[in-house]
């Protein structure tokens, strides 16, 4: 499930042309009219294979081409001229299509609801001058735990902004932090005071990258020595 969409995307110029040029030879291969949503993985290494069209060391990988309106795509209501839903249907009744491009320079569409039966997934799409400004306008997450008590923490690991998880009743909201963990209570004011302090804010973020590298760092000695060398040094 997607939880995050950035539009535009913060890639370079290379990959947006290299993306573009993809995306339009799959649907091109195509038959068919409306909306094609191609999903295009960016790998870490840039070593990768496009394995429908068979070219190699690219920078990304194709997954999948969707003939329809797609979840990443819901932005395009308050971001775009012509929304993805409108485009797809003035396609496929052969109406001219409407303006392809964005009416605001960024936009970030956050998921805020899980998949559930019977329920269609929520979201939240802000709009600005800036990504920077968008993102100042997110200061505080509201993420609705619902069934899945980790979706805040996925959340949270997404960002340094704080994140609050409501698993309580209407009328007890609660910020929630593990029993007897004073640090990540702790962890979570500075969260709070980095609203309105792009010192701490940056500060969070260089922790999360340092704790990212940690883990990392534990994964590999775990894959190369196994598990009883591990927990046994």
């Amino acid at each position: 499930m997607c939880h995050i969409v950035k539009a535009l995307a913060n890639v370079s110029w290379d990959i947006w042309k290299h993306a573009t040029d993809v995306a339009y030879k799959a649907v091109s291969s195509l038959e068919g009219a409306g909306v094609f949503a191609v999903e295009l993985f960016l790998t870490g290494d840039g070593q990768a294979v496009f394995l429908l069209l068979s070219l190699r060391l690219l920078k990304m990988l194709l997954n999948e081409v969707a003939p329809r309106p797609h979840n990443s795509g819901h932005h395009t209501i308050e971001s775009w001229y012509t929304s993805q839903f409108e485009q797809h249907l003035q396609a496929v009744v052969g109406l001219p299509l409407g303006e392809p491009s964005m009416k605001t320079p960024a936009a970030v569409m956050y998921t805020i609801l899980e998949m559930r039966k019977q329920q269609k997934m929520g979201h939240v799409t802000i709009v600005g001058p800036s990504m920077g400004d968008v993102e100042e306008r997110l200061k505080s997450i509201l993420k609705e735990e619902g069934s899945d008590c980790q979706a805040a923490g996925m959340v949270a690991a997404l960002t340094p902004l704080p994140v609050i998880g409501v698993p309580m009743p209407r009328g007890v909201p609660v910020a929630t932090v593990a029993i007897n963990n004073a640090a990540n209570a702790g962890l979570f004011a500075v969260r709070m005071m980095g609203i309105h302090d792009a010192d701490l804010l940056a500060r969070m973020s260089q922790y999360q990258e340092d704790t990212r590298n940690d883990v990392l760092r534990k994964a590999e000695k775990l894959e190369k020595d196994g598990w009883e060398s591990y927990l046994n040094p």
